[in-house]
């Protein structure tokens, strides 16, 4: 299972799961599978059984647990390489979850070296996200954005999720170091994605918040709000939840607002922008801001 960010984002960007009773039951499955693993003498599967457990493990805090479960998970002789791949996965996950950046930073590297040797182009560019990620938290946003620029053109020759992806984080990243015409192309690329219907991926919402924000500070501020309120409306519609970029991109924006917009007239615009259709509302966002995006 491919890196792919913490995050679908950052977390793109693992989603971590923080109640335990939504994962009881795959902790018990895990447990099992271990001890039935031991059971057989099967060290292939006991190597995979580990991996999960200590996958579900870390995702409950439990990390001494899951620190013993890949200890042995990486001992055991003649795994596969999928395995190891895999090992490094949930090791990596674990390193950020326990706020060591610097050395989630070089387990990236590692499983890009890793997916380059398999030849797994995909794999690469989730890694280089989920490393790009690392360096955005670690204060390098400039890193993240060559990261993102990077990788794009093999991105582009993938799949839509795949895609979508890289400009979502590629565009938070130059919105951070204020690049508004970069902000703009990729999210203007991301969105030509899901031009209709309407999509169920939370890259494209995040692509019209980056866009409602510009728009917004290059003064169209009823585009913004209008924008702004259909972004709303369809994170309500498929139950998405921001994490932290995105969070302070939406503080952004409604700040710009909130200066510049009386309050009753600004939720008049997020009323009316709720009640577009899709193709309704990404037609001005896909107004030509700027050229498009230089793939470096």
């Amino acid at each position: 299972m491919p890196v792919k960010v913490l995050s679908t984002k950052l977390d793109q960007r693992f989603r971590i799961l923080t109640s335990r009773d939504r994962t009881a039951l795959p902790r018990h499955q895990t447990i099992r599978a271990v001890a039935s693993a031991r059971l057989a003498g099967d060290g292939s599967t006991l190597g995979f059984a580990l991996r999960q457990f200590a996958q579900h493990a870390t995702r409950l805090s439990s990390f001494d647990e899951a620190e013993m479960a890949l200890s042995e998970a990486e001992a055991i002789p003649g795994s596969k390489p999928q395995l190891h791949v895999q090992l490094l996965q949930t090791r990596l996950l674990l390193t950020q979850m326990r706020g060591n950046l610097e050395s989630a930073a070089h387990m990236c590297e590692q499983l890009r070296r890793k997916y380059r040797s398999l030849g797994d182009t995909r794999g690469d560019c989730g890694a280089a996200i989920n490393l790009a990620n690392v360096e955005y938290d670690r204060g390098q946003p400039m890193r993240s954005v060559a990261l993102a620029h990077e990788i794009l053109p093999a991105a582009r020759s993938h799949d839509t999720d795949l895609l979508s992806l890289v400009l979502s984080n590629m565009a938070g990243y130059l919105l951070a170091v204020d690049d508004l015409s970069g902000t703009a192309a990729a999210a203007r690329e991301l969105l030509g994605l899901y031009a209709t219907p309407e999509p169920d991926n939370v890259d494209a919402v995040l692509g019209l918040e980056y866009l409602a924000l510009i728009h917004a500070l290059r003064g169209d501020l009823i585009c913004g709000a209008t924008l702004q309120g259909y972004a709303d409306s369809m994170l309500r519609r498929h139950g998405y939840e921001r994490d932290s970029l995105e969070k302070s991109t939406c503080e952004r924006l409604n700040g710009v607002l909130h200066e510049r917009i009386a309050t009753d007239e600004r939720e008049r615009f997020a009323a009316e922008g709720a009640a577009l259709t899709h193709d309704a509302a990404i037609a001005p966002a896909l107004e030509a801001l700027t050229p498009p995006l230089d793939p470096r």
